[in-house]
């Protein structure tokens, strides 16, 4: 059996496990929070995009070394010729770094707002029923 198959099912538990949690959650929170449920058809279009994607940025190393050399390949110590690569591939780089720090900000700043809200959304709920700081 496949490594990757048995990787699927704890996900999926702890898919399971999180969405009970969050709808007991919810529902201490927002009283009129629906039912939250798990959509297999979301699950596996996301399982066929992650295939697809792995699929096909795995084999496109494999396709662009193959037009290449081995021979010479190996004697350069395995670089390939062509300096206008590696500055694409540095400018990626550091394109991917710039959006994942953008990514952790802003995740930062949502969990700020967020507790404001809930903050003053108790202040709220506590002052409509008589209870003052």
């Amino acid at each position: 059996m496949r490594a990757g198959a048995h990787s699927i099912s704890p996900w999926l538990f702890l898919a399971a496990w999180g969405n009970s949690a969050l709808t007991i959650f919810a529902a201490s929170i927002l009283p009129d929070a629906g039912p939250v449920a798990l959509d297999l058809r979301v699950l596996a279009f996301a399982f066929a995009l992650s295939l697809l994607s792995a699929t096909l940025f795995g084999l496109a190393p494999a396709f662009r070394l193959s037009g290449e050399r081995l021979e010479s390949s190996l004697k350069s110590g395995g670089r390939i010729a062509g300096d206008h690569r590696s500055v694409l591939r540095q400018s990626l780089a550091a394109a991917q770094i710039a959006l994942a720090l953008v990514l952790v900000v802003s995740t930062g700043l949502l969990a700020m707002i967020q507790r404001l809200i809930d903050h003053r959304r108790t202040r709220r709920l506590r002052a409509d029923q008589g209870i003052c700081d």
